[in-house]
């Protein structure tokens, strides 16, 4: 079973944060959030 992530932030930096996670094995990226 992965580990379901999501990211708070949809700036700049959420691209590396993405990729970052898509990297690691036994997780899964489910939703970003941002106030815009």
């Amino acid at each position: 079973m992965p580990v379901r992530v999501a990211v708070v932030g949809a700036g700049y930096f959420a691209q590396f944060h993405q990729e970052a996670w898509a990297r690691l094995p036994g997780t899964k990226l489910v939703g970003i959030a941002d106030l815009d």
